[in-house]
């Protein structure tokens, strides 16, 4: 089983913070349109949906707020390999692609038709401070998604891997949410902070509160100056989590020893 050389970082607090104030109150107009989001939810207790601000140039009206919510690279774009994006998200069995290098090499390939945002922003939102989120992030990212979701109470999405590093900024949240990546668990307030994840490791969020949980969460497939590179496949391909043995499945769990056994006369 491999062990990590260093203690990893797979989400980073940004420089930037928003209104999230603001991001509430204009929020509650836009939960009554949100759809179903992502069909590797746990639909137990209600699905999670999302709203996408983005769209592709010439977008129907009807679709311009759901074009862009699925949880997988842009496969509306004509140059994406679309076996690539499948593969990389969908591998829980077949661990052996988490070799970092051929994480590096598929990345590479399926990022390679990004040279600029993959769409453009929704008209009737610009008056917004998700305008402004969407100003400010685009300056220093190549977006390819600016969407809301939400996960209702009770709920997970499935174990899984993406081809790309995203951006959040918790808009409602409570003290039950964690987002996980690999062996580690995240919380994310929402106060109006952004944050970067790595999410090309397997991760997971989940909602284990009575309330729902809605994220602004931007895809990222290219950095321009200014922005903050996490993902390390690209600058070190042999980057490995201990995901990538494929005998492993969690850290392991440390034993109780005999010499740590409860003994009444240890209490007297």
């Amino acid at each position: 089983m491999k062990n990590y050389k260093e203690f990893p970082e797979y989400v980073r607090k940004l420089p930037w913070k928003f209104d999230v104030e603001r991001l509430q109150k204009e929020l509650q107009s836009i939960k009554p349109l949100m759809v179903l989001w992502d069909y590797g939810a746990s639909h137990e207790v209600g699905a999670g949906k999302g709203f996408s601000f983005v769209h592709v140039e010439n977008c129907s009206d009807d679709e311009k707020t759901t074009q862009g919510i699925y949880s997988h690279p842009s496969l509306h774009h004509k140059h994406v390999d679309k076996s690539y994006a499948f593969e990389i998200k969908h591998n829980f069995k077949n661990r052996e692609i988490m070799n970092g290098t051929l994480i590096s090499t598929k990345l590479k390939k399926t990022r390679s038709a990004y040279h600029q945002n993959s769409g453009v922003f929704n008209e009737d939102y610009k008056h917004t401070e998700f305008y402004n989120v969407y100003k400010t992030l685009s300056k220093y990212y190549i977006i390819d998604k600016f969407r809301i979701i939400m996960l209702p109470p009770f709920s997970t999405v499935d174990w899984h891997n993406d081809a790309d590093e995203s951006l959040h900024i918790p808009i409602e949240i409570n003290p039950a949410c964690r987002f996980v990546i690999d062996n580690l668990s995240y919380y994310l307030p929402a106060d109006g902070s952004s944050y970067q994840s790595d999410n090309c490791f397997h991760h997971t969020i989940f909602n284990a509160g009575t309330t729902d949980r809605y994220n602004l969460l931007v895809g990222v497939t290219g950095h321009k100056e200014g922005s903050y590179r996490l993902c390390q496949h690209y600058m070190r391909s042999e980057f490995d989590s201990q995901l990538n043995d494929t005998l492993y499945i969690a850290k392991p769990i440390k034993e109780v020893t005999h010499e740590e056994l409860w003994k009444a006369e240890d209490y007297k």
